[in-house]
């Protein structure tokens, strides 16, 4: 009888020790997922403003040249039409 009871207490200590060191790695992954969204949401926020800058860019530097290629178009069609008149 004694076994059983050293045994059963053994088992206890073993399964007390076994959970202590689960909740120590769920305790350290739920630091890590913080800091991991964290890391995340600030990534998302600057590839938005890159994209925001980008679109200003393009918006900003093309507008010009496409007024000045309208421009030119109507131009040569103004041309292509007396020619052909």
């Amino acid at each position: 009888m004694a076994r059983g009871r050293y045994k059963a207490k053994a088992e206890a200590q073993s399964t007390s020790a076994l959970i202590q060191e689960l909740e120590a790695q769920v305790s350290k992954l739920t630091e890590e997922n913080k800091t991991l969204k964290a890391q995340l949401d600030q990534n998302l926020q600057h590839h938005a403003f890159q994209i925001a800058q980008m679109h200003e860019h393009l918006t900003q530097g093309t507008a010009p040249e496409i007024v000045s290629l309208k421009e030119e178009n109507l131009k040569l069609k103004r041309a292509l039409r007396e020619d052909i008149s």
